[in-house]
């Protein structure tokens, strides 16, 4: 009688298993981690190059929509009572049926240009109401500005306001700049947005289509804050008593509560500094942590604690005004105020 013995068939030990676990779960591990590393790159290079577009894009049509502020208007010096003056900062009121100076008539405080301060009172003692307060949102500790201009097109041809409408020639017009919510996502994460806003002026000076939300020009801004460029007499500091032309700087609400003694009183308004946080619309993703405190126009501004992880990046440029008056500029001694 022929007997078959079979071998028994052994399998893997505890250990064996153990140890191929372990072999696993680090191999998991490690492509886990290059898979986060190349998530957070790919956030941050998309974040950045929406930033570019921004620079390249809005903030160019932005800054050719400042220098065509005053276009049109025979008065090269303004301030905040040139009539028609590019920068639009004070309205004409009926007071004790008399139109006050102002740069525009039938227009709300709430549309003008202006900046984060008290009210503004009516300094020449004429009894024109004060300016409500402006308190406009933002994304950090500190309210945003608006910026109002006005101009006409006398170009000789149709051009396009910042809305995408056609602005006839010798047709005057009205744009403001603010920040708000956008329209696509009101109440979502998405950031606030940079708007336009775009009306037409008749010969009377009654103002249509204006005051709505206006046209989304630039998305996910954070802060969006001016200053005023103005050309005035200064006090020389290398000769006490001695004044000199130079130019300085100040927020909207600043310069309407000038008192008459001062020197940047109804100072000539040349050019326009913009600031804005800019930031990309894809969250940033692992280990890396951006930063929450910038500086704007001299201001630190700190990003709300509940809004998530995103790459910023601040913008300042400074437009000249090429339809206001600018002479004798002496930057010696000159200082931002």
């Amino acid at each position: 009688m022929t007997m078959t013995i079979s071998k028994k068939q052994q399998g893997f030990t505890l250990i064996e298993l153990m140890i191929s676990l372990v072999l696993g779960l680090l191999i998991v591990a490690a492509v886990m981690q290059v898979y986060v590393t190349i998530v957070a790159t790919k956030t941050i290079q998309q974040s950045g190059s929406e930033i570019t577009d921004v620079s390249v894009f809005g903030v160019q049509q932005l800054e050719h929509s400042i220098r065509m502020a005053n276009l049109g208007n025979l008065v090269t010096k303004i301030h905040y009572k040139t009539v028609d003056g590019g920068i639009v900062l004070q309205p004409r009121k009926l007071v004790g049926g008399v139109l006050t100076d102002g740069n525009l008539a039938n227009i709300e405080d709430n549309l003008l240009t202006n900046s984060v301060g008290a009210a503004v009172a009516e300094n020449t003692g004429t009894g024109v109401p004060a300016i409500a307060a402006w308190s406009g949102v933002s994304n950090t500790n500190i309210k945003s500005d608006q910026l109002t201009i006005q101009y006409k097109n006398i170009t000789g041809k149709d051009i396009i306001d910042c809305e995408g409408n056609t602005v006839e020639n010798n047709k005057k017009l009205i744009e403001r700049y603010f920040l708000r919510q956008p329209t696509t996502n009101p109440t979502g994460s998405a950031g606030l947005v940079l708007a336009c806003d775009a009306g037409r002026i008749d010969e009377t000076g009654n103002i249509t289509d204006f005051g709505g939300d206006g046209e989304e020009i630039i998305l996910n801004v954070d802060q969006f804050k001016i200053k005023l460029g103005l050309q005035g007499q200064k006090d020389n500091p290398a000769k006490p008593g001695e004044k000199i032309t130079a130019m300085s700087y100040l927020p909207p609400h600043e310069y309407m509560a000038l008192p008459k003694t001062a020197d940047l009183y109804r100072a000539s308004i040349v050019a326009v500094k913009v600031g804005m946080i800019v930031r990309g619309s894809t969250p940033i993703v692992g280990d890396v942590t951006p930063p929450t405190e910038f500086n704007v126009l001299g201001e630190k501004n700190t990003i709300s604690a509940t809004t998530p992880k995103y790459a910023r990046r601040t913008y300042e440029s400074t437009a000249m005004l090429r339809n206001a008056r600018l002479v004798s500029i002496v930057a010696t001694g000159a200082r931002e105020l």
